[in-house]
């Protein structure tokens, strides 16, 4: 289930895009912040202002509101593991906090893709807030004001985030991070909600739950009556690992319940990019859901070059429609799958341009030359539009689907010295043929104008469509 949000976009990090994604894994809605899709390596070198993993790069990326009010509540509770503990907000005094805040401003102010700042009055800005940044009465506050702050410039990819929200997106990034729940993603239906992936020997798959059952209650409560709100949903699908939860299931016109006992579910139970069999055995079907994982090309491999997918693959349709972004760097990857060197595109700032280059030798070779299908859909934001744009004008690919989301700011993080970090919107993508996407979106060779989410493959009109004009 996708909802939509605001990215980033990084090439050696999570970025987020204008969108952010719900995951429900383990029946807990997961709100992947999936780090939209541009965070590219500065300059082309990524500046490193820590031996983090958080690599500070000098290229936006997209996805995750600005106020990124949806996160997953780290209360052991709510059954939420992570490996790396998530760390204590510490208390800062009166100075460090305007340090702090003021340094955030200059980044703005210095570095702000938008010289204009969107037509925010970014002097007045420190005015208004510099009072309330002092009279903060503890550290949740201050943390709030500056959120805030930021979120007036409104471009769907500049955000701040606690310690703890860094603490978290590391974890995620580097496949560091599990839940406990029932193992299942799912995405909203008119009659509830649609079953569309189960973790392998999950909760609910050991249950006997399947692929596009449709979840209508949760232990008596109809999804009907929590349709307005994604925290009850949340609240009522996670929970504490041995706890058992009660589904109400509508299958084939069917309605019966099915008891769960939740468990821990492990990072890697969704990989970002998994093969769908289609009824044409040589034309392989991939989708990638998140450019947020710093080894998506292994994944992506892993996928398709097995011998009983790949030995003879005729064509490849790659499904980008739900992919709201991610790194930068893992993009261009993952394109080095399929394309060896070539430039897809540049970042360009206030003062700089930085081309995007792909990398060598690397390509797979039944993947090398065959015919490529891209499909998209109004919610394919950040680097999945980057990686549309750029596999059409490298590799020839054709674009099947609805017009993309239009926001490709790539940002840079800024880490601060409370563990903080600034993701700040400084370059914008330039197609190959000289182009700018934002606020624009990428238009497809053919548009398919339905709503995909409800259909089974063998009945989406995207696949049907990409197949006819792979058979052409």
């Amino acid at each position: 289930m996708s909802h939509k949000n605001s990215n980033h976009n990084n090439p050696n990090h999570p970025t987020t895009t204008a969108y952010q994604r719900l995951w429900w894994w383990a029946g807990i809605t997961f709100i992947s912040v999936i780090l939209s899709a541009c965070r590219l390596d500065q300059s082309p070198q990524a500046i490193q202002s820590s031996p983090s993993p958080l690599v500070l790069t000098q290229t936006p990326t997209s996805q995750n509101t600005p106020t990124r009010s949806v996160t997953p509540s780290p209360s052991p509770t709510l059954g939420v593991l992570t490996i790396d503990p998530t760390p204590t907000l510490a208390t800062l005094n009166e100075p460090d906090r305007l340090a702090i805040f003021e340094t955030i401003w200059r980044y703005v102010d210095e570095r702000y893709v938008y010289d204009d700042f969107r037509g925010v009055d970014w002097n007045n800005i420190k005015q208004t807030y510099d009072p309330q940044v002092r009279a903060a009465s503890d550290i949740n506050e201050f943390y709030r004001l500056v959120k805030e702050m930021i979120a007036l410039l409104n471009d769907d990819h500049t955000r701040f985030d606690t310690p703890q929200e860094v603490a978290m997106d590391k974890a995620l990034y580097m496949g560091m991070s599990g839940y406990a729940g029932v193992g299942i993603t799912v995405r909203t239906v008119d009659e509830g909600l649609m079953i569309v992936r189960l973790a392998r020997s999950g909760p609910a798959e050991m249950a006997g739950v399947k692929p596009y059952d449709i979840i209508t209650s949760v232990d008596g409560v109809s999804i009907s009556a929590m349709m307005q709100n994604d925290e009850e949903y949340t609240r009522r699908i996670r929970g504490p690992i041995g706890s058992l939860i009660t589904l109400g299931i509508l299958r084939d016109n069917q309605q019966f319940d099915i008891q769960i006992t939740r468990n821990a579910i492990p990072s890697d139970a969704f990989p970002e990019a998994f093969v769908q069999p289609l009824p044409q055995q040589d034309v392989v079907f991939l989708t990638i859901d998140s450019f947020n994982r710093q080894n998506l090309d292994g994944l992506v491999r892993m996928a398709i070059d097995q011998p009983d997918i790949s030995q003879n693959p005729h064509a490849l349709i790659i499904d980008v429609r739900e992919n709201y972004g991610g790194s930068i760097s893992a993009m261009l990857n993952v394109m080095g799958l399929f394309q060896s060197g070539g430039v897809m595109g540049e970042q360009v700032g206030r003062d700089s341009t930085y081309t995007l280059e792909i990398p060598r030798n690397n390509t797979l070779p039944n993947y090398a030359t065959i015919p490529i299908v891209i499909l998209t859909s109004g919610e394919t934001a950040s680097a999945a539009e980057m990686f549309a744009s750029g596999m059409r004008s490298t590799r020839g690919a054709r674009i099947i689907g609805q017009v993309t989301a239009g926001n490709t700011e790539n940002l840079y993080p800024y880490d601060l010295d409370d563990g903080s970090t600034l993701w700040l919107a400084e370059l914008l993508f330039r197609q190959n043929d000289g182009t700018f996407i934002d606020d624009i979106g990428i238009q497809p060779d053919i548009i398919i104008d339905a709503e995909w989410g409800t259909f089974k493959p063998q009945n989406d009109p995207y696949i049907i469509q990409a197949l006819a004009d792979l058979a052409e």
